[in-house]
């Protein structure tokens, strides 16, 4: 089994190979609290079930210089921010969103280990190398990309298509519901922006002074949610304007099945385009 951790810095850790080498892992497997409670009206019981936090734990063993790998392990597990750890199986790999919430070292029959504890807020693993679910919402969307190629009168390939609605249906085929990222970018000024789950009447907004070339970004996934700004013109920027959110708003997910979603501006006419990703996700291993 394959085991990569990537730091948001872009550093990485390969568990699998080199100075630091798993030789175990717990908290990958499907995982769910299930309550029980008496009812007395009725004379029964209310059963509920709920996914919480997922905790991974990782035991390592070093197989070098011990304070080379507590250096390096130190520099990448610090105080990083979001990493993500991914898993490598006979499926393919998976990946998870993770924090390292504590490192431990021991030894046991001269050998050193050391322990480390990946915090999990979403705890769904998502399917990498998978076909993600892409679909444009409202505007332009361009079918080709291509370099070094003319144009001529004579051919009739299909560029581009302009969505004259502002809905789009989006697919889930997976079992449970899945986060996503609704992404708008403004064709001409607008003060606000909504994105409106048709099925359950859920909607997420922000309101702001939006110019010709800003692109919003809704990210409505469990330990990432937030609103964010960037622009064509700027690729590096990434403003976090989730304090600008529209009262009421809830980062919606999309059930199983699917669910038709809009997006909505002050003003008429075509002043945006837009469009909503999700990925693949399962429940472990």
């Amino acid at each position: 089994m394959k085991i990569v951790y990537k730091a948001a810095s872009g550093e990485s850790i390969d568990f699998s190979e080199g100075l630091i080498r798993a030789v175990s892992i717990s908290g990958i497997c499907p995982e769910k609290s299930v309550g029980i409670e008496e009812n007395g009206i009725s004379g029964g019981t209310v059963t509920s079930e709920c996914r919480k936090v997922r905790r991974i734990k990782l035991k390592a063993a070093v197989c070098g210089d011990f304070e080379r790998a507590r250096d390096r392990i130190s520099g990448i597990l610090g105080l990083s921010g979001t990493g993500r750890l991914e898993i490598g199986c006979a499926d393919g790999i998976k990946g998870i969103g993770c924090y390292s919430e504590s490192v431990s070292a021991d030894i046991e029959d001269g050998t050193n280990y050391a322990e480390i504890v990946f915090l999990c807020p979403n705890p769904f693993f998502e399917n990498t190398g998978g076909a993600d679910v892409y679909v444009q919402i409202c505007g332009s969307s361009g079918k080709w990309e291509f370099d070094d190629w003319e144009l001529s009168e004579e051919n009739e390939t299909e560029l581009s298509v302009i969505l004259s609605g502002n809905s789009a249906f989006v697919p889930n085929n997976g079992g449970f519901s899945a986060g996503c990222v609704i992404t708008a970018q403004v064709i001409s000024e607008v003060s606000e922006i909504r994105a409106v789950n048709a099925a359950t009447k859920e909607f997420v907004g922000v309101r702001g002074s939006f110019s010709s070339g800003d692109i919003v970004i809704f990210r409505c996934i469990d330990g990432e949610k937030g609103i964010f700004l960037s622009s064509i013109n700027d690729n590096s920027k990434l403003e976090d304007i989730t304090h600008r959110i529209i009262w009421g708003s809830e980062f919606f997910k999309i059930a199983p099945g699917g669910a038709r979603v809009y997006i909505k501006t002050d003003t008429g006419g075509m002043k945006i385009t837009a469009h909503i990703g999700l990925k693949e996700y399962s429940e472990g291993f």
